[in-house]
């Protein structure tokens, strides 16, 4: 696999393109359909208004799911479960305990 990435280094990800190509890899690693599925909401794009990346590719790229908040499992907005919206957080049965998190 090292030799591998060293290769791959040369190639494709030390070229002006590289960062858009490690992108794409963790993308298509995910899967584009379970990447939306991770998603609160689908019509957000994963690159935001100047370039900057949104809060479910940097979840993509720390913990490998593409939730759209930072909280451990699940949440409701609002007072009422039955009514309120079901926002989706880091899930740690999947991913496990992360290496690498966010300071609050």
């Amino acid at each position: 696999v090292q030799q591998l990435f060293e290769e791959a280094f040369t190639s494709w990800l030390a070229g002006p393109c590289g960062v858009l190509s490690f992108v794409c890899s963790v993308l298509l690693s995910r899967g584009v359909s379970t990447v939306k599925e991770d998603m609160d909401d689908m019509s957000v794009p994963l690159i935001g208004r100047f370039g900057h990346c949104s809060q479910e590719l940097v979840n993509l790229m720390l913990v490998g799911e593409a939730v759209s908040n930072v909280f451990d499992g699940t949440r409701f907005l609002g007072d009422d479960p039955s009514t309120g919206l079901l926002l989706s957080g880091i899930s740690g049965d999947r991913v496990g305990v992360p290496h690498i998190g966010f300071l609050s």
